[in-house]
Formats: C-alpha cells, structure tokens, sequence
C-alpha cells in the first residue's frame, strides 16, 4: 500500500497548494525555472534554482517545482560555549559568551551560508578568543560593560555579511583558572 500514497503524493504535486507564514517568521521559496535554448542545433534544457525571501502572510506555491521554508527571525541567543584563553596580562581565563541575534536577511542567513548556527559559532569564538587575548585581566576584570561593548562591535562586523544583526554578546562566566594536563611518557609503559 506504501506505492498507493506514493502515486496519490505524485499526483496532487500537480495542485497547487496554499502556504501560511506566521507573524514574527520569514520563508524561503525555492523555484525551479525552466529555460530552453538552443545549443549546437539542438535545444537544450536548463532548471536554474532560485531563491525567494517571503514575508508573513498566505502564499501560493506549485510544489512540483517549488519548496517553501520558513524560520524564525524574532530576537533569538545561542551559547558559544566555554573557553580556556589566555589573556594579555598572562592570566588563564574560563569565559562563555552568549550571541543575542536577530535575522534581517533570511536569504543571505539560509541560502548563502547554509547553516547559519554553525556560522554564528565559527565565526564568533575565534573572535572571543581575539578579543580576550587583547584584554588584561587584572586591570579590568571589573569593566565588564566596556569589554561587552567591545565584543559586540567585533560581532556586529563579522555576522552583517551573513543577514544577521547582532544585538548583544555579553560575558555569561568569566573566571581565572588553572590548567592541568595529564603528560604521561609512553615509552615507560611495559609493552608484554
């Protein structure tokens, strides 16, 4: 019976069908075009894909040729996760930092970078860690603010190329720390 709702999927791609995206979401529509040239006295066929940023409200989409997703574009914060770094003043630092995000693009967010969690966090810890690198400890561990300030200007300039606006990255931990690591010589472990 599974080959009966295969055939009755097939047949209704040929109805269009009616697509609702909410208040506070945005879509993409993705198309396939068809165009027919000629190329060395026979024709040629091309389905060139395109992309569609929808606003919220009804939309009527083919779904023989066409695919419709839609995401979240409201105030949205993801964990960058803790890191040991080094600061300027040589001090050894625990820090986790939360992204506070907004989408203003939803084609550059979902299309051009295809998946914008992993961009936020590639991007973004490398720039932590650049950051606190340049910080000293000591001297400023009770600026918090202006460092914040600092962190979210360095954010801001990453992520505007991938549609995302940035409205915080404020320091969640923040702690010295020591780092232990277990060094053991293999060469003295007995092989029999």
């Amino acid at each position: 019976m599974d080959w009966l709702t295969q055939l009755l999927d097939a047949i209704t791609s040929f109805i269009p069908r009616f697509y609702l995206v909410a208040v506070g979401r945005m879509g993409v529509k993705h198309t396939a075009k068809c165009r027919i040239y000629w190329k060395t006295w026979r024709p040629a066929v091309e389905f060139p894909g395109q992309a569609i940023a929808l606003k919220p409200g009804l939309h009527v989409y083919w779904p023989l040729i066409t695919e419709i997703e839609d995401y979240s574009v409201e105030l949205d914060s993801m964990d960058l996760g803790v890191q040991t770094l080094l600061t300027a003043d040589d001090v050894t630092v625990v820090v986790r930092c939360v992204l506070q995000f907004t989408i203003f693009d939803i084609i550059k967010a979902r299309v051009e970078c295809n998946d914008f969690e992993s961009t936020i966090v590639d991007l973004c810890c490398p720039q932590v860690a650049l950051e606190i690198s340049k910080w000293e400890y000591k001297k400023n561990r009770l600026l918090l603010d202006d460092f914040n300030k600092t962190l979210k200007a360095a954010t801001v300039h990453k992520l505007r190329k991938y549609g995302i606006r940035v409205v915080g990255c404020p320091i969640q931990d923040l702690a010295p720390a020591k780092v232990y690591r277990n060094m053991r010589d293999v060469s003295a472990i007995p092989t029999d």
